[in-house]
């Protein structure tokens, strides 16, 4: 359920900023508190919801590059904060998981 879920934001996310005019086109415009949502959610207590959190970031980078790379900083920050998960082994394995099959053959 969870992957599911993260899945349908992603698609959600990359659907408003594909079907709007270009002036409108970043995910800030189109959906303002994702972004500080996932933020947010990236650093909780709970281990699924920083691994939903994750997923999510590999989706949005994946469909979205372009119109995150004035995040460009804070994302690095995630993703380190992912990879160095001191609490969650899951946490740290997911991030690499997706980011390998989300990204293969895109770098």
């Amino acid at each position: 359920m969870r992957k599911k879920l993260a899945d349908a934001v992603s698609e959600l996310a990359l659907f408003l900023s594909t079907h709007c005019p270009a002036e409108e086109a970043l995910i800030e415009r189109q959906w303002p508190q994702l972004l500080p949502f996932l933020f947010r959610l990236s650093k909780s207590e709970n281990e699924e919801q920083r691994r939903s959190a994750l997923e999510m970031f590999s989706k949005l980078c994946l469909y979205l590059g372009d119109s995150l790379k004035a995040h460009i900083n804070i994302l690095k920050d995630v993703l380190t904060s992912g990879l160095t998960d001191q609490k969650s082994l899951k946490v740290r394995t997911s991030l690499l998981i997706h980011f390998e099959i989300d990204h293969a053959g895109y770098s």
